[in-house]
């Protein structure tokens, strides 16, 4: 069980990192993660 509650950690990290990523140095400016929670807001 803690292996997998680590590797959905790992796993949301990742994703964020994505995201953070895309949103700084992609040209168009847009992470699909970013545009997802800013229409839900």
């Amino acid at each position: 069980m803690e292996w997998s509650v680590s590797l959905v950690g790992v796993a949301l990290v990742m994703a964020a990192l994505r995201d953070l990523f895309h949103t700084l140095w992609h040209p168009t400016r847009h992470a699909g993660l970013s545009r997802l929670v800013m229409t839900g807001l």
